[in-house]
């Protein structure tokens, strides 16, 4: 396993904003590996008692074709770092690309999509923060279309609390008349997951029943 000071290194090296000096030494091997399998990265505060903001990558999974793992190094020397394998949908085209974000309540956001073809296009983001003393999906959001008839579906599920609300709506693909709609709040079993056991998991399942009730109300 890595040190914790040489994947901050590594780290440091790959998100660094300025130019390098021209006389500066060549990546080892594992840099330069690290750095064909980078997707995206940030810096973010997220855990607590650091002294500065947390590094993110998104890399290439090298365990499962079009996945990226997720990689935290925190600031704060006491909290490990952590890889979350297989963590969220990636490839390499237009549309089903992952990336990193900040979240409003400077969570950090991962979104995920596959909008590049079928009728569905999909859009799904995961909410992280440090909560109960670990890295934990705190928040999911998930959306869909129908490309050829039109009509939408969204789901938002607080993950801590268990709240969840899922909007929807059929149309008419000749009028474009909304035929049917859906806005439904409840209240359901936290189910806040830590990032590193995500990828075996299940998503959240507060608006299955809604949602499929938009597909069997399709044109």
């Amino acid at each position: 396993m890595l040190s914790k000071s040489h994947m901050t290194g590594i780290l440091l090296a790959l998100i660094a904003s300025a130019p390098a000096l021209a006389d500066a030494p060549a990546p080892t091997a594992m840099e330069a590996a690290i750095a064909a399998r980078l997707v995206d990265a940030a810096c973010i505060e997220l855990a607590p008692g650091g002294p500065t903001c947390d590094r993110v990558l998104l890399l290439t999974s090298e365990t499962l074709e079009g996945m990226v793992d997720l990689l935290i190094v925190p600031s704060n020397e006491a909290i490990e770092p952590l890889v979350a394998r297989d963590f969220a949908l990636h490839r390499d085209l237009d549309g089903q690309r992952a990336r990193l974000a900040m979240g409003e309540r400077g969570a950090l956001l991962v979104h995920s999509q596959q909008s590049s073809h079928g009728r569905y296009p999909w859009f799904e983001t995961l909410e992280i923060a440090y909560h109960d003393d670990a890295f934990q999906v705190v928040g999911y959001s998930y959306s869909s279309y129908d490309r050829p008839m039109g009509g939408d579906f969204s789901c938002d599920v607080d993950m801590v609390a268990g709240t969840w609300r899922a909007v929807a709506v059929r149309v008419d693909p000749e009028s474009t008349e909304e035929t049917i709609d859906w806005d439904t709040v409840g209240q359901a079993f936290p189910d806040e997951t830590d990032v590193r056991w995500w990828s075996f998991r299940e998503p959240p399942s507060h608006c299955d029943e809604i949602l499929a009730s938009w597909f069997d109300h399709a044109p």
